[in-house]
């Protein structure tokens, strides 16, 4: 296994004592240090991204040694990183995206990735898709129809994700509300996640279906209405799409309704074995990410439209919504 070097010198007899085992003619064997600690982190709850981190200041304990965090170029943290990427794939070493969607490109499905940000951040909607060749995101971006999906996808799903994470440190809601919306959230990652790796897709119609009937079931029950109209309302979408925009004036209706009316009933889907084409699994998941975007701006103070211009314009207008495209 590859390491690099690291110079020590131990006097304490005690620290000496504490790393016996892991030395190997003369030379500490770094590699099998990390992994104990490593094993160790991970039982204490450490996620991948974590860990890293957290061994390079358990080791600079045991070997007497000071590190900075701050500091890119500082040799233990720099070591341990390198011992820590010949052990785990990188995709296990970075920090978790807040969520990560769909886009359909053709009849192919790319991941959308929402990052975690701090603070007042440029935005690049492009910079989501960093796992797709880039040859693919520029064959995409060529088209018009292409790029403002995936445009209103990406917008959709940042305003759900950010929305909801601001609703969810406030108390302006029901729980129960907020129990839902949480609920769609898992909903759609488990249909990303089925478009993006499943051999067998179908199950995303079930997910999708389930998130949109959560999302407006939550909007009911942020608004007051109970439980016991929820369940007289039942799996009947267009029944709870009604009830809901009622409470949501600002909302896009016309585009909230074509999605309801294309959507397959979830009752009669359970017992339907309909053979589903790609680009049938790609809208009705896209659909879902439209109604959870749409449904959390009503309730949050996320719109980041307002924020990107049409490049296409002289104006500085925002770029205006095109998914799902009204005929």
């Amino acid at each position: 296994m590859n390491t690099k070097n690291l110079d020590i010198n131990l006097t304490d007899p005690k620290q000496i004592e504490a790393l016996r085992p892991y030395f190997d003619g003369g030379e500490l064997d770094l590699n099998a240090l990390v992994i104990d600690i490593d094993t160790a982190l991970l039982n204490e709850g450490y996620t991948p991204h974590q860990r890293p981190l957290h061994a390079s200041l358990r080791i600079s304990d045991m070997l007497g040694m000071k590190v900075n965090i701050g500091d890119e170029n500082d040799k233990l943290i720099e070591i341990v990183h390198f011992v820590y990427e010949s052990l785990y794939r990188m995709d296990d070493l970075y920090m978790p995206p807040m969520h990560i969607g769909t886009v359909m490109f053709r009849d192919i499905f790319l991941p959308i990735y929402i990052p975690v940000f701090y603070g007042t951040v440029a935005i690049d909607p492009v910079k989501s898709l960093h796992l797709v060749p880039e040859n693919t995101v520029k064959w995409m971006l060529m088209n018009n129809e292409s790029a403002s999906t995936f445009i209103d996808q990406w917008i959709d799903l940042f305003d759900f994700v950010y929305g909801l994470d601001e609703i969810s440190k406030g108390q302006d809601y029901s729980a129960k509300a907020l129990e839902f919306w949480q609920l769609a959230k898992q909903q759609l990652e488990g249909a990303a996640a089925t478009l993006l790796g499943s051999i067998d897709k179908y199950t995303v119609i079930q997910n999708s279906i389930i998130s949109m009937e959560l999302m407006l079931k939550g909007a009911l029950l942020a608004c007051a209405e109970t439980e016991e109209n929820l369940k007289r309302i039942g799996h009947r979408m267009d029944k709870l799409l009604e009830a809901a925009c009622d409470y949501m004036p600002k909302a896009d209706h016309d585009r909230l309704q074509l999605v309801i009316n294309r959507t397959p009933a979830l009752v009669t889907r359970r017992y339907e074995a309909k053979d589903y084409k790609r680009t049938e699994l790609g809208q009705i998941l896209m659909d879902a990410q439209f109604v959870s975007g749409e449904v959390v701006r009503q309730f949050s103070d996320r719109n980041a439209r307002l924020t990107l211009t049409d490049s296409s314009s002289d104006t500085n207008a925002p770029q205006e919504r095109y998914y799902p495209k009204l005929s």
